[in-house]
């Protein structure tokens, strides 16, 4: 019986701050309503952009001239997410629900135990272990 413990999520190589990555390691991207709404906003914004330096023909110089402002612009104003906090330690976007390109808050609560559970406790354990995912 000593050999039996529960599982905690937060041993699980798919918790992050009290979510599931299960779904998003699966198929990485394909549920988009888990990206940041935050770089979602900014890569459109983005695109957007070079669509209509594209179209009225700028330089590079140019371009890099006017993107450069307009980022000025965009940082000062709305980052279209009311969830957003900024944290030096945060993500890739600089808030502290960012995990990569994705929301930890758009990610689905973990239960703590489920059928998916993958204990990191075991990786660390087996010298013989080798991550797949490195």
């Amino acid at each position: 019986m000593s050999n039996v413990r529960k599982m905690p999520g937060d041993e699980c190589r798919f918790y992050v701050a009290g979510r599931c990555l299960y779904h998003e390691r699966l198929n990485p991207g394909y549920d988009k309503s888990f990206r940041c709404r935050f770089l979602v906003l900014w890569e459109e914004e983005f695109d957007a952009f070079l669509d209509r330096a594209e179209a009225f023909s700028l330089g590079r110089r140019e371009t890099v001239e006017l993107w450069n402002r307009r980022f000025e612009k965009l940082q000062g104003g709305d980052c279209g997410c009311p969830d957003y906090y900024y944290h030096e330690a945060g993500g890739d976007q600089g808030c502290v629900h960012g995990y990569n390109d994705l929301c930890i808050l758009a990610l689905p609560l973990c239960k703590g135990r489920c059928r998916h559970f993958e204990s990191t406790l075991l990786e660390k354990d087996n010298p013989n272990h080798t991550d797949k995912e490195s």
